[in-house]
């Protein structure tokens, strides 16, 4: 027979499991995300909702991530923003515009990250979900 505060134990125990599971992130791991600080993303620009930053400029692509390298990236690359977007992107809405995703590893032998060739821009009509991040 179990007593009263095993069964506590127990319930407490799968209410904390409940909790977590039901906690975890919104980044789906294979999706397609922009990380942008939110002052960089203007959603009454249709066209181009995301300013580019200084690296997308500078490479002559834009720098993306699928979900399960985003928090690596923002630990890395943002630590020091306060707001972020995690902008979950649709391939073929950014195929539509000109845009095509290359995986490319970061360095010769390094991780593979999805980066975006041709037109420069990310339309609104791409960006499937906002996910803040503070």
């Amino acid at each position: 027979m179990i007593n009263k505060y095993t069964l506590v134990f127990i319930l407490l125990a799968i209410a904390g499991l409940a909790y977590f599971f039901w906690q975890r992130s919104p980044l789906k791991s294979s999706a397609l995300y922009k990380i942008v600080p939110a002052a960089d993303f203007d959603k009454t620009n249709k066209k181009n909702c995301v300013k580019l930053s200084t690296l997308d400029k500078q490479d002559g692509f834009i720098h993306a991530a699928y979900g399960n390298q985003v928090e690596r990236i923002v630990a890395k690359f943002f630590k020091n923003e306060t707001k972020l977007l995690f902008l979950e992107l649709d391939l073929n809405e950014l195929q539509k515009n000109g845009t095509n995703i290359r995986p490319e590893p970061n360095k010769p032998g390094g991780t593979i990250f999805p980066h975006l060739y041709g037109t420069q821009k990310i339309p609104l009509s791409a960006v499937k979900k906002i996910i803040s991040h503070n």
